[in-house]
Protein backbone atom coordinates (compact mmCIF):
# COMPACT_ATOMS: atom_id res chain seq x y z
CA UNK A 1 0.00 0.00 0.00
CA UNK A 2 1.27 3.45 -0.52
CA UNK A 3 0.24 6.48 0.71
CA UNK A 4 1.53 8.93 -2.16
CA UNK A 5 -1.21 11.07 -3.88
CA UNK A 6 0.79 13.61 -6.34
CA UNK A 7 0.38 17.50 -6.76
CA UNK A 8 0.08 19.96 -4.71
CA UNK A 9 -3.57 19.15 -3.06
CA UNK A 10 -3.82 15.74 -1.63
CA UNK A 11 -7.12 13.35 -3.51
CA UNK A 12 -9.89 11.49 -2.21
CA UNK A 13 -9.61 8.23 -2.07
CA UNK A 14 -6.16 7.97 -0.67
CA UNK A 15 -5.72 4.46 0.89
CA UNK A 16 -3.39 3.51 3.90
CA UNK A 17 -3.08 0.47 5.89
CA UNK A 18 -4.60 -0.49 8.94
CA UNK A 19 -1.86 -2.00 11.90
CA UNK A 20 -1.86 -1.74 15.27
CA UNK A 21 -0.80 -4.02 18.28
CA UNK A 22 -2.48 -7.06 18.68
CA UNK A 23 -3.18 -7.64 15.10
CA UNK A 24 -5.23 -5.01 15.66
CA UNK A 25 -8.74 -4.83 13.75
CA UNK A 26 -9.54 -1.79 11.78
CA UNK A 27 -8.68 -1.19 15.33
CA UNK A 28 -5.62 0.56 15.74
CA UNK A 29 -4.74 2.31 12.32
CA UNK A 30 -0.95 2.67 11.60
CA UNK A 31 -0.73 5.05 8.69
CA UNK A 32 2.61 4.66 7.89
CA UNK A 33 3.41 1.43 7.18
CA UNK A 34 7.43 1.02 7.31
CA UNK A 35 8.05 -0.75 3.66
CA UNK A 36 6.10 2.74 2.07
CA UNK A 37 9.13 4.34 2.53
CA UNK A 38 7.74 7.57 3.37
CA UNK A 39 9.95 9.30 5.48
CA UNK A 40 7.16 11.78 7.22
CA UNK A 41 5.63 10.70 10.71
CA UNK A 42 1.83 10.40 9.69
CA UNK A 43 -1.11 11.01 6.99
CA UNK A 44 -2.33 14.35 7.33
CA UNK A 45 -6.19 12.87 7.14
CA UNK A 46 -7.78 15.75 7.91
CA UNK A 47 -6.63 17.96 5.02
CA UNK A 48 -7.77 14.80 2.91
CA UNK A 49 -11.39 14.40 4.60
CA UNK A 50 -11.70 18.77 4.49
CA UNK A 51 -10.49 18.47 0.85
CA UNK A 52 -12.78 15.37 -0.57
CA UNK A 53 -15.29 14.52 2.45
CA UNK A 54 -13.78 11.00 2.15
CA UNK A 55 -10.79 8.25 2.61
CA UNK A 56 -10.13 4.76 2.65
CA UNK A 57 -8.80 2.25 4.86
CA UNK A 58 -7.55 -1.15 4.26
CA UNK A 59 -7.54 -3.05 7.73
CA UNK A 60 -5.12 -5.63 9.05
CA UNK A 61 -6.43 -6.37 12.58
CA UNK A 62 -8.92 -8.07 14.41
CA UNK A 63 -10.72 -6.18 17.53
CA UNK A 64 -13.47 -5.84 15.21
CA UNK A 65 -13.77 -9.31 13.80
CA UNK A 66 -15.77 -10.67 12.35
CA UNK A 67 -17.69 -7.34 11.14
CA UNK A 68 -14.33 -5.80 10.04
CA UNK A 69 -11.80 -8.41 9.20
CA UNK A 70 -8.64 -8.23 8.32
CA UNK A 71 -7.69 -7.15 4.10
CA UNK A 72 -11.14 -5.29 4.78
CA UNK A 73 -11.62 -2.15 2.80
CA UNK A 74 -13.27 0.79 5.17
CA UNK A 75 -14.81 3.60 4.08
CA UNK A 76 -14.57 6.72 6.38
CA UNK A 77 -16.64 10.27 6.15
CA UNK A 78 -15.44 13.27 8.18
CA UNK A 79 -18.51 14.12 10.93
CA UNK A 80 -18.56 15.70 14.21
CA UNK A 81 -19.57 13.70 17.83
CA UNK A 82 -23.34 15.11 18.08
CA UNK A 83 -23.97 13.44 14.40
CA UNK A 84 -22.56 9.85 15.11
CA UNK A 85 -25.49 7.49 16.39
CA UNK A 86 -24.47 4.47 18.99
CA UNK A 87 -23.98 1.25 16.71
CA UNK A 88 -22.25 3.50 14.19
CA UNK A 89 -18.30 2.69 13.77
CA UNK A 90 -15.74 6.06 14.73
CA UNK A 91 -12.49 6.63 13.50
CA UNK A 92 -10.56 8.70 15.96
CA UNK A 93 -6.85 9.42 16.77
CA UNK A 94 -5.17 7.90 20.13
CA UNK A 95 -1.66 9.35 19.29
CA UNK A 96 0.44 7.43 17.92
CA UNK A 97 -2.51 5.36 16.02
CA UNK A 98 -6.16 5.72 14.78
CA UNK A 99 -8.43 3.67 15.82
CA UNK A 100 -11.96 2.27 14.36
CA UNK A 101 -14.42 0.92 17.28
CA UNK A 102 -17.91 1.05 17.60
CA UNK A 103 -20.67 3.68 19.27
CA UNK A 104 -21.49 2.47 22.41
CA UNK A 105 -22.87 5.72 24.12
CA UNK A 106 -22.36 9.68 24.20
CA UNK A 107 -21.75 11.93 26.88
CA UNK A 108 -21.01 15.70 27.58
CA UNK A 109 -18.78 16.91 29.50
CA UNK A 110 -18.09 21.25 29.95
CA UNK A 111 -20.78 21.60 27.25
CA UNK A 112 -18.93 19.28 24.80
CA UNK A 113 -20.58 15.95 23.43
CA UNK A 114 -17.89 13.23 23.14
CA UNK A 115 -18.67 9.35 22.61
CA UNK A 116 -18.16 6.31 24.11
CA UNK A 117 -16.46 3.18 22.08
CA UNK A 118 -15.38 -0.27 22.74
CA UNK A 119 -13.81 -3.03 19.77
CA UNK A 120 -16.52 -5.54 19.08
CA UNK A 121 -14.23 -7.91 19.99
CA UNK A 122 -14.34 -6.44 23.85
CA UNK A 123 -12.09 -4.22 25.73
CA UNK A 124 -11.92 -0.83 27.79
CA UNK A 125 -14.31 1.32 26.89
CA UNK A 126 -13.05 4.94 24.84
CA UNK A 127 -14.04 8.13 25.57
CA UNK A 128 -13.98 10.30 22.06
CA UNK A 129 -14.47 14.05 21.92
CA UNK A 130 -14.28 16.22 18.36
CA UNK A 131 -10.85 17.11 18.97
CA UNK A 132 -9.68 13.53 18.33
CA UNK A 133 -12.30 12.37 16.01
CA UNK A 134 -12.04 11.90 12.02
CA UNK A 135 -15.02 10.63 11.09
CA UNK A 136 -17.77 7.48 10.57
CA UNK A 137 -17.25 4.40 8.62
CA UNK A 138 -19.88 4.49 6.06
CA UNK A 139 -19.15 1.67 3.95
CA UNK A 140 -17.39 -2.13 4.46
CA UNK A 141 -15.80 -3.73 1.26
CA UNK A 142 -14.69 -7.64 1.29
CA UNK A 143 -13.28 -8.66 -1.60
CA UNK A 144 -15.20 -6.13 -3.91
CA UNK A 145 -18.66 -6.86 -2.35
CA UNK A 146 -20.28 -4.86 0.48
CA UNK A 147 -20.44 -5.76 4.36
CA UNK A 148 -23.07 -4.80 6.62
CA UNK A 149 -22.21 -2.64 8.86
CA UNK A 150 -24.27 -3.80 11.92
CA UNK A 151 -22.64 -6.09 14.62
CA UNK A 152 -22.47 -9.87 13.65
CA UNK A 153 -24.37 -11.71 16.42
CA UNK A 154 -23.13 -15.09 16.69
CA UNK A 155 -24.02 -17.71 18.68
CA UNK A 156 -23.31 -21.30 19.95
CA UNK A 157 -20.13 -23.28 17.43
CA UNK A 158 -20.73 -20.28 15.09
CA UNK A 159 -19.29 -18.36 17.27
CA UNK A 160 -16.83 -20.48 18.71
CA UNK A 161 -15.82 -20.77 14.89
CA UNK A 162 -15.54 -17.38 14.75
CA UNK A 163 -13.27 -17.05 18.46
CA UNK A 164 -11.13 -19.67 17.10
CA UNK A 165 -10.35 -17.73 13.54
CA UNK A 166 -9.38 -14.98 15.74
CA UNK A 167 -7.36 -16.22 17.82
CA UNK A 168 -5.48 -18.09 14.90
CA UNK A 169 -4.95 -14.40 13.40
CA UNK A 170 -3.79 -12.95 16.16
CA UNK A 171 -1.12 -15.97 16.71
CA UNK A 172 -0.12 -15.68 13.21
CA UNK A 173 0.74 -12.01 13.19
CA UNK A 174 2.96 -12.50 16.37
CA UNK A 175 4.75 -15.25 14.76
CA UNK A 176 5.28 -13.09 11.72
CA UNK A 177 6.45 -10.31 14.28
CA UNK A 178 8.92 -12.40 15.43
CA UNK A 179 10.46 -13.90 12.18
CA UNK A 180 10.54 -10.77 10.99
CA UNK A 181 12.53 -9.10 14.35
CA UNK A 182 14.91 -12.24 13.82
CA UNK A 183 15.50 -11.57 10.14
CA UNK A 184 16.32 -7.96 10.91
CA UNK A 185 18.96 -9.37 13.57
CA UNK A 186 20.64 -11.12 10.98
CA UNK A 187 20.75 -8.16 8.97
CA UNK A 188 22.69 -6.48 10.86
CA UNK A 189 25.38 -9.01 10.63
CA UNK A 190 28.81 -8.46 8.90
CA UNK A 191 27.73 -11.39 6.58
CA UNK A 192 24.72 -10.45 5.64
CA UNK A 193 26.42 -6.58 4.55
CA UNK A 194 29.12 -8.87 2.77
CA UNK A 195 26.08 -10.30 0.51
CA UNK A 196 24.74 -7.37 0.24
CA UNK A 197 27.21 -5.62 -1.51
CA UNK A 198 28.58 -8.58 -3.44
CA UNK A 199 24.83 -8.56 -4.93
CA UNK A 200 24.97 -5.24 -5.55
CA UNK A 201 27.95 -5.26 -7.09
CA UNK A 202 27.09 -8.41 -9.34
CA UNK A 203 23.52 -6.94 -10.16
CA UNK A 204 24.89 -3.70 -10.77
CA UNK A 205 20.96 -1.74 -9.99
CA UNK A 206 19.93 1.14 -11.85
CA UNK A 207 20.06 3.77 -8.69
CA UNK A 208 17.32 6.72 -9.12
CA UNK A 209 16.72 9.55 -6.59
CA UNK A 210 13.35 11.57 -5.82
CA UNK A 211 12.35 14.39 -3.62
CA UNK A 212 9.65 14.01 -1.26
CA UNK A 213 7.96 17.42 0.42
CA UNK A 214 5.27 16.78 2.58
CA UNK A 215 1.53 18.75 2.71
CA UNK A 216 1.80 21.06 5.56
CA UNK A 217 0.31 20.65 9.00
CA UNK A 218 1.17 18.45 12.23
CA UNK A 219 2.14 15.21 9.75
CA UNK A 220 1.69 14.30 6.33
CA UNK A 221 2.71 11.35 4.44
CA UNK A 222 0.44 12.88 1.73
CA UNK A 223 3.19 14.44 -0.47
CA UNK A 224 4.45 15.76 -3.18
CA UNK A 225 7.23 13.37 -5.63
CA UNK A 226 9.80 15.60 -7.71
CA UNK A 227 13.07 14.90 -9.72
CA UNK A 228 16.13 16.61 -8.11
CA UNK A 229 17.04 18.29 -11.10
CA UNK A 230 13.06 20.54 -10.23
CA UNK A 231 14.09 20.83 -6.69
CA UNK A 232 15.36 24.00 -5.12
CA UNK A 233 16.09 23.51 -1.01
CA UNK A 234 15.55 27.49 -0.77
CA UNK A 235 12.34 27.42 -2.61
CA UNK A 236 8.68 28.01 -0.97
CA UNK A 237 6.37 25.52 -0.18
CA UNK A 238 2.47 26.38 0.20
CA UNK A 239 3.58 29.82 0.64
CA UNK A 240 6.26 29.41 3.44
CA UNK A 241 9.93 28.56 3.64
CA UNK A 242 10.49 24.76 3.48
CA UNK A 243 10.94 23.38 6.91
CA UNK A 244 11.44 19.70 5.65
CA UNK A 245 11.71 17.23 3.32
CA UNK A 246 13.16 13.83 2.15
CA UNK A 247 15.71 12.81 -0.68
CA UNK A 248 14.72 9.40 -1.63
CA UNK A 249 16.60 6.37 -3.05
CA UNK A 250 15.17 3.47 -5.62
CA UNK A 251 16.24 0.70 -7.53
CA UNK A 252 15.71 -0.34 -10.79
CA UNK A 253 13.13 2.23 -11.21
CA UNK A 254 10.45 1.00 -8.47
CA UNK A 255 8.14 2.88 -7.17
CA UNK A 256 8.59 2.67 -3.28
CA UNK A 257 12.39 4.05 -2.24
CA UNK A 258 14.41 1.34 -0.94
CA UNK A 259 16.19 4.05 1.20
CA UNK A 260 16.33 8.05 2.50
CA UNK A 261 17.56 11.02 4.07
CA UNK A 262 15.14 13.29 5.52
CA UNK A 263 16.07 16.97 6.56
CA UNK A 264 14.61 19.48 8.31
CA UNK A 265 15.85 23.58 8.78
CA UNK A 266 17.29 24.45 12.42
CA UNK A 267 17.09 27.79 13.76
CA UNK A 268 19.81 29.29 12.15
CA UNK A 269 18.79 28.74 8.54
CA UNK A 270 20.65 25.74 8.10
CA UNK A 271 19.57 22.41 6.71
CA UNK A 272 20.03 19.24 9.28
CA UNK A 273 19.77 15.60 8.44
CA UNK A 274 17.20 14.08 11.28
CA UNK A 275 16.70 11.03 9.82
CA UNK A 276 19.14 8.41 7.38
CA UNK A 277 17.17 4.77 6.80
CA UNK A 278 18.37 2.04 4.32
CA UNK A 279 15.48 -0.77 4.44
CA UNK A 280 16.73 -3.66 6.42
CA UNK A 281 17.42 -5.93 3.16
CA UNK A 282 19.81 -3.37 1.90
CA UNK A 283 22.09 -2.33 4.81
CA UNK A 284 26.01 -2.86 4.62
CA UNK A 285 25.52 -2.60 0.63
CA UNK A 286 26.95 1.25 0.89
CA UNK A 287 23.34 2.95 -0.46
CA UNK A 288 23.36 5.38 2.55
CA UNK A 289 26.75 6.98 1.09
CA UNK A 290 25.38 7.14 -2.61
CA UNK A 291 22.50 9.32 -0.97
CA UNK A 292 24.96 11.61 0.92
CA UNK A 293 26.70 11.91 -2.35
CA UNK A 294 23.38 12.69 -4.10
CA UNK A 295 22.60 15.66 -1.10
CA UNK A 296 26.01 16.99 -1.15
CA UNK A 297 25.88 17.52 -5.23
CA UNK A 298 22.21 18.72 -4.71
CA UNK A 299 22.74 21.57 -1.44
CA UNK A 300 26.04 22.62 -3.34
CA UNK A 301 24.18 23.41 -6.93
CA UNK A 302 21.56 25.30 -4.68
CA UNK A 303 23.51 27.45 -2.50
Amino acid sequence: MTNDASGDRPRAGVKTSAAGANGLSSGPFSPVPSRSGAPFPSLEIERVLADSGNLTFRSKGTCMYPTIRPGDILRLRSSRAEDIPVGAIAVYRKPPLLFSHRVVGTGEEDGCIFLITRADGGGNDDRVFDDALLGVVTAIERRGRPVPLARAHHSGLVRLWFDGRRAWIRAAAAASRRRQGLLARAQEGALYHWLVRRWLAVSRPAISFTVRLPVPGDAGTVARQMPPDAFDANMEWWGRPLATWALNLHLNGARQPVAWIRLVRDETGTWRVEQTHVRHRYRGGGLDAALRRQLDQMLARKT
